[in-house]
């Protein structure tokens, strides 16, 4: 998701429209895999079993066309650098415009969620 993107976000809304942006959470993933890396219990979203601490990093960034790792600081500079005057984060199924409250439940453990306006 580049800054020109969000550019055009904000050219195309209306002055009082809403962008939300929503990504896999990577700071949730980092964060699981320093703690596990210490020698914590933890459970990574969608991994039965035991594993390597790295493969679901490698799954999260890599898999399903993934090209870049966000988490909540770098898509509220992106927000605001294309000219919103506010970026916050919101919640699965939480936000300032019921109609872009399309979030996918499967996904909701995973990933991070972003409002512009």
């Amino acid at each position: 998701m580049a800054t020109g993107i969000m550019r055009n976000f904000h050219r195309l809304l209306r002055p009082t429209g809403t962008v939300r942006i929503v990504v896999p959470d990577a700071e949730l993933y980092i964060n699981l895999y320093v703690r596990a890396r210490s020698g914590e219990a933890v459970k990574f979203p969608y991994v039965e079993g035991k594993c390597l601490p790295i493969e679901p990093l490698n799954r999260i960034f890599r898999d399903h066309g993934h090209l870049y790792a966000y988490d909540f600081s770098s898509v509220q500079e992106m927000i605001l650098s294309a000219g919103f005057s506010c970026a916050t984060r919101v919640s699965f199924m939480h936000g300032r415009d019921p109609k872009l409250l399309v979030d996918s439940p499967e996904r909701a453990v995973e990933s991070l969620y972003v409002e512009g306006w």
